[in-house]
């Protein structure tokens, strides 16, 4: 029988050896995976604040652009009654109150205020029907200095709308008159040849003195989407509690190409109806989608003086 050197182990030593060394390894990795579990935990940790932080500070951001647009709406609200522009800049009963609709609409407008009775007396009424319209080459140059600025839409019950910030006038011969705001009427108010088109947009303005001008272009709903338009009312306001989307324009490109127009003395076609107002109603009219069209009469479904 061979003897056993010295070096030589039991199986007991052997196991045990490399159980110990096993048991060191798995200690070892524990503590690896342990330390990278927590490094993980805390860096969700650490994600879940920056969400929860960036969470509140878009909230935050928002209310505050809110707030921002409350606040500069009521500066154009100001604006507007100051320069005579809003529709319903004089203070009136709540009985006065006009609508396009019912009982108040504008076959009733003069009996609803003795503001109103020029609506029904006047002599320069607006809006006309262009009847065999032929513009006249000789009539000035409109110059049309718009600037492009961040606008948003804006619903008061009877029109939306939007009003300039910026400096954007309209040169007329040696005239020059200031853009306040852009208004949305359907059907069109003033008519061409016995019809009405689809929709109008007036341009409003003023002079220094308060001498009134309205740029009306005629909207066609039978042809392509208007691209502006659409990013215009991609978010249109429903009723005066909601806001349109913020959308940086120039209300130039809401302007045929053709710069022919008519042009004749008339009134406002709001109450009180004064008739201090010049109209220049552009010759050729922008084409829209009949889909655009619909979005907008699904918000305001009548708004023209006939």
């Amino acid at each position: 029988m061979p003897r056993r050197s010295k070096n030589d182990m039991s199986p007991f030593t052997t196991w045990f050896l490399s159980f110990t060394i096993m048991l060191v390894f798995s200690g070892f990795v524990y503590i690896v995976f342990a330390l990278l579990e927590q490094d993980y935990l805390e860096a969700i940790d650490q994600r879940d604040l920056d969400s929860r932080e960036n969470f509140i500070s878009l909230k935050q951001r928002r209310l505050d652009r809110i707030e921002a647009r409350k606040l500069a709406r009521e500066k154009d609200k100001e604006k507007l009654k100051r320069s005579g522009l809003m529709l319903d800049s004089v203070d009136f009963k709540e009985s006065a109150f006009w609508a396009y609709e019912g009982d108040k609409a504008p076959a009733e407008w003069a009996n609803l205020s003795s503001d109103y009775v020029m609506c029904a007396h006047g002599t320069r009424q607006s809006p006309i029907d262009l009847a065999d319209p032929k513009p006249t080459p000789s009539l000035p140059e409109l110059s049309f200095q718009y600037k492009g600025q961040d606008v948003y839409l804006q619903n008061d019950g009877k029109t939306v709308y939007f009003v300039m910030r910026n400096e954007s006038f309209l040169k007329k011969g040696r005239s020059l008159y200031r853009l306040h705001k852009v208004t949305f009427h359907s059907p069109s108010e003033h008519f061409q040849d016995g019809a009405p088109y689809d929709m109008e947009i007036q341009f409003h303005h003023l002079t220094t003195e308060f001498q009134r001008l309205v740029v009306s272009v005629f909207v066609d709903a039978t042809g392509q989407t208007n691209q502006l338009l659409a990013e215009l009312w991609k978010d249109l306001p429903q009723n005066n509690t909601e806001e349109g989307a913020d959308l940086t324009m120039n209300p130039r490109n809401l302007l045929p190409v053709n710069r022919r127009y008519y042009t004749y003395e008339g009134s406002m076609t709001t109450p009180p109806c004064r008739e201090d107002t010049t109209w220049i109603v552009m010759e050729t009219p922008i084409i829209i989608s009949i889909r655009q069209f619909n979005a907008y009469r699904k918000v305001i479904r009548k708004n023209s003086r006939p």
